[in-house]
């Protein structure tokens, strides 16, 4: 699974990240800022290289992407930024069983035939069929209790991933945002996935 394959080192994400105008010196220390300081994404040691470069796989490009995009829109430290972070990296168990709600046992090997995380399916999604994806983020508050909850769910035209997180028992929507993917998709994959078939 070439999507999952940790293959590519921090500059090489910056490329495949920054806008034209951007200063890939400055977008490689932010993805560094990721990985370090903020352990948003987990790349592994280079092999082949004793200085401790690390590699990162071609989905991870996709969640530094939105990492950075909503550092600058101003989301940084917020429930809402979190939630978009986890949504890119990890998979729960209503992405492959949607009745699956929160008490009920884990199922064993939900996530044996997967890529690596969300982000790396959405990439794979994107170069193997073209579908159209985007990041959504919901504030839901109950309306009781006063409770607010941030939700982020990956959608695939107009089907979310999984279950798509609907709403508990009580609670009512805020407000939404949506962070179409297409245009990030296709930088990524021109940089990372189709350069390396066309060597």
């Amino acid at each position: 699974m070439s999507f999952s394959i940790p293959s590519l080192k921090r500059m090489a994400v910056a490329q495949a990240i920054a806008h034209p105008a951007d200063d890939l010196t400055k977008v490689a220390a932010q993805v560094r800022n990721m990985t370090e300081r903020n352990q948003y994404l987990s790349p592994v040691a280079d092999p082949d290289d004793g200085r401790g470069a690390m590699l990162y796989r071609p989905g991870d490009c996709l969640t530094a992407a939105v990492i950075l995009r909503l550092w600058q829109a101003g989301l940084t430290d917020s429930l809402a930024f979190e939630a978009a972070a986890l949504r890119m990296q990890h998979w729960y168990a209503h992405d492959t069983f949607p009745d699956w709600k929160p008490g009920d046992p884990v199922p064993q090997d939900i996530y044996i035939d997967q890529e690596y995380s969300p982000a790396c399916h959405v990439l794979r999604d994107f170069c193997e069929t073209g579908a159209a994806w985007s990041l959504r983020l919901d504030v839901r508050r109950h309306r009781i209790t006063g409770a607010v909850r941030h939700v982020a769910t990956l959608w695939r035209w107009d089907s979310a991933l999984g279950n798509g997180s609907p709403p508990q028992d009580g609670e009512e929507p805020q407000s939404a945002q949506v962070i179409v993917l297409d245009t990030l998709l296709a930088q990524i994959a021109a940089s990372t996935i189709y350069r390396k078939w066309a060597n």
